[in-house]
């Protein structure tokens, strides 16, 4: 096919006879050369590049492609020139062709879906498209979660991920461990440091991304199994409601569901009970071998029968959590000034992978016998020595008894690699030591969030321990544990320094950039200003964040006219995919 001509008024002006003005198009429009051969592919030296990728533009938007394609065949194109063009100057010559055929009233696809509703740069036709959102990919789940050693666990996680319509390896080991904790908790602990098993665990997930089935499958086995008392509420409005249900039962594990708007609401709560439900939470971690310390209330109108269990108190409390969250919920929630307040380094944050979802034919409906019969064999399991494990039994459900534990030493070869690991002023030469002063940069945050990173693998290798039956904790177990922890500790770090650290004009850029890909037929100008947090930016603030963008090579814009109207020429931005790097 021929290339189309260029416009009259670029001819006049290129042979000095001007009588008319170009065609305003928008602040990015690039006057192009006109194109005098056709190019064939061939890689291009300095002087000829522009003409050559305006050339291969107008024969890829001819020959029907649509505009991703054409982004996609040009940047493969300029890698083989000796001297790349660069993004920002390849992203304008793109547009400004796919102006020129959209104002001239050529078929310009923006991305192809399907033959049935192909979307085109005519004013007309863009009206009422039902724009699709982009589909997220995670990186591989890690092979040490697809493959633990732990044979119970890995069936409790199997049963799980049969729980529900689809079943994600990561989501089901998480839930795996909540069901451990859940069974162990209150009972078993580790002979040195006196630990117990219970840990707050925050699984970042899609909406659909299959956690449905953790709510289900732990609530089936804790019911099936007689620990129904041992799964507690899944939201709490004050700190008193969570005093109030360990003292009913002191040892249980919660659920909680948008968690992240929870954290939203009650750490940046200026006070008020939010605020206080948190703080409680903070204390059960750290009084799980102790006294909960408890908040002073008022008794006034309090019947004088039920004073005494306001005043009771609660001994080893085991409150575990599985917080359910979407990662913008959760990073939204989060902010710089946390760091320090020692909520976040009492939880570890672990991030989904979809790469290994499969979909469920079938969802269970029966817990297999032979589980229900392991977790009832791990909750009555005599500690060593016991002389009436009836009473040892009875006081893990008593709040104001002290339960009758059961210690798992660690081995020799455990007890070396714990203290290779490094604690809370870990020694130079220690794992954590080195972990927290690799990079300058991160140092700050590095340290006081995985400064409880050591005490969390504990308490897991303790719980794992206890549930597959083993007489100790051993080395094995332990470094499985701080794998888990510390590569997971480690992404959110990294996530964290990125998203809540960020300044507000890297925040805006992000969310901007975020919005248009949501639309991967692109976004007009006039909408985007409609979206948070663009509509409360200035005139001036908005086009620096678009310039920023596209000089980035990030989005490219795109001004068209329609034949059929006389209105100004709309502009349209669309992402690229590309990145600063």
């Amino acid at each position: 096919m021929a290339i189309a001509e260029a416009p009259q008024w670029l001819i006049d002006k290129l042979t000095g006879n001007s009588t008319t003005s170009p065609i305003t198009t928008g602040v990015f429009f690039e006057q192009l050369p006109p194109v005098k051969a056709k190019a064939d592919g061939s890689p291009v030296a300095e002087g000829g590049r522009n003409t050559a990728a305006a050339s291969l533009i107008g024969t890829y938007l001819q020959e029907g492609h649509d505009l991703k394609t054409v982004k996609t065949l040009i940047d493969q194109w300029n890698s083989t020139n000796p001297v790349p063009l660069p993004y920002d100057e390849l992203n304008t010559t793109i547009a400004s062709i796919a102006t020129k055929h959209a104002r001239e009233g050529e078929p310009v696809t923006l991305v192809e879906e399907n033959q049935a509703a192909k979307a085109t740069l005519d004013e007309d036709s863009l009206k009422g498209i039902a724009w699709e959102a982009p589909l997220t990919t995670d990186d591989p789940t890690p092979d040490f979660v697809l493959n633990s050693p732990f044979k119970m666990m890995n069936e409790v996680a199997e049963y799980i991920g049969l729980c529900g319509p689809v079943s994600i390896p990561t989501i089901n080991l998480v839930a795996a461990l909540g069901v451990i904790q859940a069974v162990t908790g209150r009972k078993y602990y580790s002979e040195q440091f006196v630990n117990s098993t219970n840990c707050y665990i925050v699984l970042v997930a899609s909406t659909s991304g299959g956690k449905d089935s953790i709510k289900k499958g732990i609530q089936k086995l804790l019911s099936e199994s007689g620990l129904h008392q041992r799964l507690g509420k899944g939201r709490f409005t004050s700190s008193a409601g969570i005093e109030t249900a360990l003292l009913q039962s002191p040892c249980q594990l919660s659920i909680m569901d948008e968690f992240g708007d929870m954290l939203n609401h009650g750490l940046n709560d200026k006070g008020g009970h939010a605020k206080t439900q948190f703080r409680s939470m903070k204390m059960a971690f750290s009084d799980s071998t102790s006294i909960l310390e408890q908040a002073g209330y008022s008794l006034r109108g309090v019947k004088p029968s039920e004073v005494k269990e306001f005043e009771k108190p609660c001994l080893y409390p085991t409150f575990s959590l599985i917080g359910l969250t979407t990662e913008n919920q959760f990073f939204d929630a989060l902010n710089v000034n946390m760091v320090d307040d020692g909520f976040l380094n009492r939880i570890l944050v672990v991030g989904t992978s979809q790469a290994n979802k499969t979909k469920n034919s079938k969802i269970a409906t029966k817990v297999p016998d032979d589980l229900i019969e392991h977790i009832k064999e791990v909750y009555n399991r005599p500690r060593p020595g016991s002389t009436n494990p009836a009473l040892d039994q009875a006081s893990l459900n008593t709040a104001d008894k002290e339960p009758a534990q059961y210690f798992l030493p660690f081995s020799k070869e455990a007890m070396a690699y714990f203290e290779s690991i490094g604690g809370s002023d870990p020694d130079p030469g220690t794992i954590l030591y080195q972990y927290q002063n690799a990079s300058a940069q991160l140092r700050n945050i590095r340290t006081p969030l995985s400064v409880r990173w050591r005490e969390i693998a504990m308490r897991m290798a303790t719980g794992i321990s206890a549930f597959e039956g083993f007489d100790s904790i051993e080395k094995e177990t332990l470094e499985w544990c701080w794998n888990f922890v510390k590569h997971y500790g480690d992404q959110f770090v990294n996530n964290f320094s990125e998203k809540a650290c960020a300044t507000e004009y890297q925040k805006t850029k992000e969310a901007c950039l975020k919005k248009i890909r949501e639309y991967p037929n692109g976004i007009s100008k006039t909408n985007l200003n409609r979206c948070s947090p663009f509509r409360g930016l200035k005139k001036r603030d908005r086009n620096e964040v678009i310039s920023d963008l596209i000089e980035s090579g990030f989005i490219i814009e795109i001004s068209f006219k329609s034949k059929l109207t006389s209105k100004k020429p709309q502009i349209r931005f669309l992402a690229t995919g590309e990145s600063d790097d």
